[in-house]
């Protein structure tokens, strides 16, 4: 049994592991935010160089402070100030990269393990053909589904057992071709290019709605 791999993503942590995860978030603003007590990243900067003192300018705009933090960066961690850039350089990677994750875990994209990513290149290496076919074969079948659950649908007066089945068959389906898919990109390349052609077409999805 594979272990399941739990959301890591919250707008509403409810423990201190949670709290963890998510102490910092950027705001729609643009800027990092810290959850508890909320406020910006940089002011918790100021903060810090209130209590520890230091030669950081803390009176300019946030932009200053920013750059000057940036600026001591190079000092070190053997110095406050170089203590404290660090300390804000890790807290404005790590919101960057938890929003990142966001995207993907709001979005419902299944996270694919190194073992599993292995897996795929392997099947890969073993046969591309054989691949595409099996690729092909899952979307056929995911099609069906759809087009059969559509069809119920739209004559279906509640709930049946029928309804629930075809929903079930769908939702397993859909895994399997989430594995072709993760294939198809190991074989064709170029992941960045397919995330810029994603956001695009969204875009254009967007403009005609």
């Amino acid at each position: 049994m594979v272990k399941k791999i739990p959301k890591l993503t919250t707008d509403n942590p409810q423990d201190n592991y949670q709290m963890a995860l998510n102490f910092t978030d950027i705001g729609e603003d643009g800027w990092v935010w810290m959850r508890k007590p909320e406020r910006t990243l940089v002011e918790y900067m100021r903060t810090l160089v209130k209590a520890h003192g230091g030669d950081i300018d803390i009176n300019g705009d946030d932009y200053a402070v920013g750059e000057d933090l940036d600026d001591h960066l190079l000092d070190g961690p053997e110095t406050i100030d170089g203590l404290i850039a660090e300390h804000y350089t890790i807290l404005w990677a790590y919101a960057t990269l938890r929003e990142k994750l966001k995207w993907y875990e709001d979005a419902g994209i299944p996270a694919i393990r190194p073992e599993d990513l292995k897996t795929i290149r392997q099947a890969v290496n073993r046969g591309t053909g054989s691949q595409l076919e099996l690729a092909c074969e899952d979307m056929a079948d995911l099609i069906r589904l759809i087009c059969r659950y559509n069809r119920r649908i739209k004559t279906a007066l509640k709930e049946t057992e029928e309804l629930r089945s075809i929903r079930n068959s769908i939702r397993d389906k859909t895994a399997s071709v989430y594995i072709a898919l993760a294939c198809i990109v190991d074989i064709f390349g170029n992941p960045e290019d397919i995330q810029q052609a994603v956001a695009e077409k969204l875009e254009n999805r967007k403009n005609l709605m």
